[in-house]
């Protein structure tokens, strides 16, 4: 599975992006905390410190490795994740988004590396 965009975790995160993004916050974190319960890894810490500071690039970007991470490591964490992306990349609607056809009709950037230039190793 591929990373989650940063950029769709820190519209979530805010709330940013349309009507539904609340809730997809709340079934991101019931999925994530879940999945602590059962193995007591990865994910929460990385939710908790986003949820804190929601517009951080940084945090949003921890958060999508750390989801990533447990993905590879969890199969059935994977296919929850996967199936939360379905259900709600596609209705969380972020500026200057291309389609994600992995996705849906809905304007996720799926390929697009949503780190600041700085993070990406370019200068200036």
């Amino acid at each position: 599975m591929e990373p989650i965009p940063a950029v769709l975790l820190g519209a979530v995160a805010t709330g940013a992006g349309g009507g539904d993004v609340p809730d997809a916050w709340v079934a991101l974190r019931a999925l994530v905390r879940q999945a602590s319960r059962r193995s007591g890894t990865a994910g929460d810490a990385a939710l908790t410190a986003l949820a804190q500071s929601p517009r951080d690039p940084v945090r949003a970007e921890s958060l999508s490795q750390a989801l990533a991470a447990r993905a590879h490591m969890d199969p059935e964490f994977e296919a929850a994740l996967t199936d939360w992306l379905h259900t709600w990349g596609a209705k969380t609607v972020l500026p200057d988004a291309e389609p994600d056809p992995a996705v849906g009709s809905g304007p996720v950037p799926g390929t697009a590396d949503s780190r600041p230039p700085h993070a990406r190793g370019h200068r200036g």
